[in-house]
């Protein structure tokens, strides 16, 4: 399917679906986001495989279409993206996705963000485990520190005791 096929469909499927004004500015926005990824380095026929079925999308901008307090709800839902159409356009909202490279839009902005940053997350279990760990190690290494203190001073310690305690029992006996 090549981008003036696509464009078509999505026009056909939305015909009489939905406003004109609609039409236009979601025939308008596709226009200008293939050409884009284009520049980008994209092939078009990739950029047409991320945005699926013409039909499929013109369902998500008619559903999404709908009117509310006289503005109707950007049809740019089904790829993440968000904003309000009014009278004069689209007035505002941003368009985020995955995989797609970024590129200016007139009144919105685009940027990669993947849907959400993805954050790896580390279960419970893991983390337990790993604590364990340190716990044990840090242990281990006190124990050792401790045992080549007692090796190294234990000798020293023991002749400081039993002078004390002959010292002591000097005392004693001497005060008698």
């Amino acid at each position: 399917m090549s981008r003036d096929e696509f464009i078509s469909g999505l026009q056909e499927a939305l015909a009489d679906r939905v406003p004109e004004a609609v039409i236009s500015e979601n025939v308008n926005y596709y226009r200008r986001y293939i050409d884009e990824q284009v520049k980008a380095g994209k092939s078009e026929a990739d950029v047409l495989d991320m945005l699926g079925d013409p039909r499929l999308l013109a369902k998500t901008i008619e559903g999404s279409s709908q009117f509310s307090g006289g503005q109707r709800q950007s049809a740019f839902s089904n790829m993440g993206g968000s904003g309000t159409y009014s009278t004069g356009g689209y007035s505002s909202g941003s368009y985020s996705s995955g995989g797609y490279s970024s590129g200016g839009y007139s009144d919105g902005t685009y940027s990669n963000d993947d849907f959400e940053e993805k954050r790896f997350k580390i279960p419970g279990w893991l983390i337990a485990c790993i604590v364990i760990l340190v716990i044990m190690f840090v242990v281990t290494i006190a124990l050792k520190v401790f045992w080549v203190f007692v090796r190294l001073f234990l000798p020293v310690i023991i002749a400081v005791a039993l002078i004390s305690a002959i010292i002591r029992l000097l005392q004693k006996w001497l005060r008698f």
